[in-house]
């Protein structure tokens, strides 16, 4: 069987994999959602879900540095890994040796792809239809609501990174999904040059947005860095957010939507 990644790669799979290692903690959440989670051999210290399951599952390393010997020996039928939170030359050795399908998500609809698409390597389609259109059917109610709420159209800076500051920019995930939430991200319309700009403390007192987000990864923003940011920005409103249900594609999407309807006070709990 021939796949293609997204990155333009075409993989010859010998068998529907039966040995698969992740390498991108949303990934393999969403393998075991799709029902494939009893052929994960392998995943890296930072897949820490689904919570219960996933501890059993053998580590080859992190996102950054993976242990090539210990993957080959696992003897995968396939490596799922990320153009941008895995290392490139680590995945170009390893593809000397072993299949490695390569996911690249800029936009929502990227993800949906990455569904199907894995759904069709692991012979899960109806599973991975069945998640995609409870995506589709949440997104389409919060929506509607998100538009005809106050949060509508705010401005608002997304921090990753404290020392240097840096914000969420152009052509990242993370952005798709403040668009999704109908937000005008500053990351984009003010430091335009950058996927994740780096600002001088100076820029950012000259800005006014209205919501400024903390994420709690990668840099792991607390409610102990309000007042800081509070003195940046006397007239935003300011929150820690989870991080995870604004960086991680795949089927957490899901549940990300139930986050965002309580963070922007819907009474999106009933769909």
């Amino acid at each position: 069987m021939i796949v293609s990644d997204q990155i333009g790669n075409k993989i010859e799979l010998k068998r529907k994999p039966k040995r698969i290692v992740s390498l991108v903690p949303s990934l393999t959440e969403t393998i075991f959602d799709l029902g494939m989670g009893e052929y994960l051999v392998g995943a890296t210290r930072f897949c820490v879900e689904p919570k219960g399951l996933v501890e059993k599952v053998p580590k080859v390393g992190g996102t950054k540095k993976i242990n090539i010997e210990f993957i080959l020996d696992l003897q995968p039928d396939i490596v799922i890994a990320n153009k941008e939170e895995n290392d490139k030359e680590q995945v170009e050795n390893l593809q000397k040796f072993v299949p490695v399908w390569v996911s690249n998500v800029i936009a929502i609809e990227d993800s949906f792809d990455l569904i199907q698409k894995l759904g069709e390597i692991f012979g899960k389609f109806e599973t991975a239809k069945d998640i995609l259109e409870k995506i589709k059917t949440k997104i389409e109610v919060f929506s509607k609501q998100i538009r005809d709420s106050a949060y509508f159209s705010k401005k608002v800076l997304y921090f990753i990174w404290k020392k240097p500051y840096m914000v969420v920019g152009k052509d990242t995930f993370i952005n798709s999904m403040l668009n999704l939430c109908s937000l005008n991200n500053l990351g984009t319309t003010i430091f335009s040059n950058s996927r994740y700009p780096v600002v001088a403390k100076d820029e950012l007192t000259q800005l006014t947005p209205d919501l400024v987000y903390l994420s709690t990864e990668p840099y792991p923003f607390s409610e102990k860095h309000l007042t800081e940011f509070k003195e940046l920005f006397p007239n935003s409103e300011i929150r820690v957010v989870r991080g995870d249900y604004f960086s991680w594609y795949g089927s957490r999407i899901l549940k990300a939507i139930d986050y965002f309807g309580e963070l922007f006070e819907l009474d999106f709990h009933r769909y």
